[in-house]
């Protein structure tokens, strides 16, 4: 990931994601900084991987760029959605 041809803060941020450091809904609940864990545009589910890769939102951008059933079954694969960023780098 560190190889890659992509400026520093989209590295920075990847690697963020994949260690739980985006400070999300549900990270600042376990911080006691706020009280709402869920989705903010469905409710569904807890803020982090879901976002990213289960709500319907983003299913919308993954359908749109033709690889959601790719991303659903990396994202079943490993819940914590390394497997899912892994298949789109």
């Amino acid at each position: 990931m560190w190889n890659l041809k992509v400026p520093a803060k989209v590295k920075i941020h990847i690697w963020r994601c994949l260690h739980n450091a985006i400070p999300c809904r549900s990270i600042l609940v376990n911080r006691h900084v706020r009280n709402l864990s869920h989705c903010p545009f469905c409710t569904e589910g807890a803020e982090e991987t879901h976002m990213l890769f289960k709500c319907v939102r983003s299913q919308l951008v993954w359908k749109a760029l033709g690889i959601a059933a790719d991303i659903n079954f990396a994202s079943h694969t490993d819940r914590a959605g390394s497997a899912a960023i892994e298949f789109i780098l």
